[in-house]
């Protein structure tokens, strides 16, 4: 399937325009409206948002983490180019780099005498993509006090938390989200089909 959709569309539409207009959306737009309810507000919102908005159980929490992320780096430089820069690196990383190895023929060995030169360094890539995870990872650990929410912004209360969580279009954006993430895990799972 991915390999009728044209290479270049591919990287137009993961690499350049996701990057850019979500993050307008749920990085520029949405927080600098959230943020004056406290900032760690802000950063869960803008990444339970943003992981609803990928409409599938697998990437819901992988890309809320990521959103509650660039939404920390956004609200920390005010810069939106930033968080472009990190969202087009992965999507780069997660969308592009295994379409172009599905496109030259990997084929998902496991045998290693039986490998592809493209298997091999699709191979050597998803360890790679392990070590990094693994230093991110500790280097989050390691300098997680220096990665705190500024103490001094508004702390929310509840009717303010009422007014970001439950008013009618956030209501209706996650009922909406969450509908379609069962739809998707139930046709994936073949317990209905969408005749696609």
């Amino acid at each position: 399937m991915l390999k009728d959709i044209p290479l270049s569309f591919t990287i137009l539409m993961t690499a350049v325009l996701a990057p850019i207009f979500e993050e307008l959306l749920f990085r520029k737009i949405l927080i600098d409206r959230c943020v004056q309810f406290g900032e760690l507000n802000a950063i869960i919102l803008s990444g339970i948002i943003f992981g609803l908005f990928h409409m599938n159980i697998s990437q819901f929490f992988y890309a809320t983490a990521l959103g509650m992320i660039f939404a920390w780096v956004y609200i920390r430089t005010g810069n939106i180019l930033y968080t472009m820069f990190l969202h087009f690196c992965i999507n780069t990383v997660g969308g592009v780099i295994p379409s172009i190895f599905m496109r030259l023929g990997s084929t998902d060995s496991t045998d290693f005498s039986t490998m592809s030169p493209i298997d091999i360094v699709s191979s050597v890539y998803t360890i790679l993509q392990v070590v990094i995870a693994i230093i991110g990872v500790t280097l989050f650990i390691a300098k997680r006090k220096n990665m705190l929410v500024d103490p001094t912004t508004p702390v929310i209360d509840k009717k303010n938390m009422k007014l970001t969580y439950s008013n009618a279009g956030i209501t209706t954006y996650i009922i909406m989200c969450i509908i379609i993430m069962i739809i998707d895990l139930l046709s994936r799972a073949g317990f209905i089909s969408l005749g696609l």
